[in-house]
């Protein structure tokens, strides 16, 4: 299938904000961590040495989980605070991004890949996030597709990448 769809677009905090927002609450993991500290404050209060000892193995799992969190904060504070620009190209081959700064503090940097190269892709209503490890993902808003729209891209996604592509509705 044949596509062609570029976005130009600029990051932002809030945009950054959403995305660790969705990244933390997808698949609800955190109910989950909050169930887990729920849980092992509830044996640390009333319980034996033993059980006592789980619940700090619980809690640690929880606050490293909660520092993955700080240390993107931090990365953004550091970096993403001078407005970035983005341009991304998609075709039926490769994914390709352009990002520079509007200030000399931010270089210009480069990244293309193949569709096979990310480990999957979320669509929500308001952007499509790529991700190339766990914990970093590009961002494309819907909303500043300037060549192609939205639909295009599912539809070749539902396509070419079934397996790594998800969408997740409001």
């Amino acid at each position: 299938m044949s596509l062609n769809i570029e976005i130009q677009t600029v990051m932002d905090f809030d945009q950054f904000k959403e995305f660790n927002f969705f990244h933390y609450t997808k698949k609800k993991k955190m109910i989950y961590y909050l169930s887990i500290f729920s849980f092992s404050t509830f044996f640390c209060i009333f319980s034996t040495p033993a059980l006592l000892g789980f619940a700090i193995i619980l809690s640690i799992i929880l606050i490293r989980s909660f520092k993955k969190i700080a240390i993107a904060k931090y990365w953004h504070s550091s970096n993403l605070s001078k407005k970035c620009n983005y341009f991304y190209h998609l075709d039926g081959n490769k994914f390709f991004m352009e990002s520079y700064g509007s200030s000399q503090s931010l270089p210009k940097s480069q990244y293309e890949c193949n569709w096979n190269d990310f480990i999957c892709i979320d669509e929500t209503p308001d952007c499509f996030y790529f991700y190339s490890s766990i914990m970093e993902a590009f961002i494309l808003p819907k909303k500043d597709f300037a060549i192609g729209n939205d639909t295009q891209l599912t539809k070749f996604l539902k396509e070419k990448l079934s397996l790594k592509y998800k969408c997740w509705s409001s």
